[in-house]
């Protein structure tokens, strides 16, 4: 794939909100660390908040309210948030269909331990790399799968979209998506094995010219061993997956 700035960004972009797009001034919430959450409510009677409206409200710990969440009824949390620059993880075609949306928040490039060339050569399993934004609104950046917030579609709005990627740099997000949340998984050399099978080694499927990838089988509570063809690629560690007897679905 070509590595020019020029053809990163199409903008404007089109007419549409699309997966990929970058917004500025999203807010972005931070969900609680304790799993006491910290209620709004009325301030004179303690009673649950029906409605949120402007004013002054009691803070209550969760411990302390009288009927939390009664009978599946829903309350009004503190929690912290920020505004800032996201990108829009969201399919394009389920965008008008859905109240929420999934966002990434872009982060700084400059500071980390990240290669850049890797960043953008998208060896990064769960990261994805946002170029310098043309007229400045933002230094080279990136987004990580692993960080997901949702927001209301109205807090969207197309007016606030600062960029849009091209076609083909949207077709390489698709498969970084795919690769951070749906990638393929197995176990290492080493962990526990916990059900009796026959078992692969997923990394060795991969690759025609590396010799036979037999069926091993194991029982549980024996380790994964060390797969050899994976240690003569680099060094590169196992990754076992349970076999099935096949049928026709």
């Amino acid at each position: 794939m070509p590595d020019r700035d020029d053809d990163f960004y199409a903008i404007p972009g089109p007419t549409y909100l699309q997966q990929a797009d970058v917004f500025d001034d999203v807010p972005l919430f931070d969900l609680p660390t304790l799993n006491q959450l910290v209620l709004l409510r009325e301030l004179d009677t303690l009673a649950r908040v029906d409605e949120l409206r402007p004013g002054s409200f009691a803070v209550v710990d969760e411990n302390d309210a009288y009927k939390p969440f009664y009978q599946g009824a829903r309350e009004y949390v503190v929690m912290s948030a920020a505004r800032g620059a996201a990108l829009l993880i969201t399919q394009t075609c389920n965008i008008d269909h859905a109240d929420e949306l999934l966002v990434s928040p872009l982060l700084a490039l400059e500071g980390t331990r990240i290669d850049r060339g890797n960043l953008f050569a998208g060896k990064y399993a769960s990261l994805f790399g946002l170029r310098a934004h043309p007229d400045g609104l933002y230094d080279e950046s990136y987004i990580d799968l692993r960080i997901l917030k949702a927001v209301h579609k109205e807090q969207l709005d197309i007016e606030d979209r600062v960029a849009s990627l091209q076609p083909v740099r949207q077709f390489a997000f698709m498969g970084q998506i795919a690769t951070a949340i749906a990638r393929d998984w197995g176990n290492a050399a080493g962990e526990e094995v916990e059900e009796d099978g026959k078992y692969r080694c997923l990394r060795c499927n991969r690759w025609h010219d590396i010799g036979e990838n037999p069926v091993i089988e194991l029982r549980k509570g024996q380790l994964f061993p060390r797969c050899e063809r994976c240690a003569a690629l680099n060094g590169k560690s196992a990754q076992w997956q349970l076999l099935f007897r096949y049928q026709n679905y």
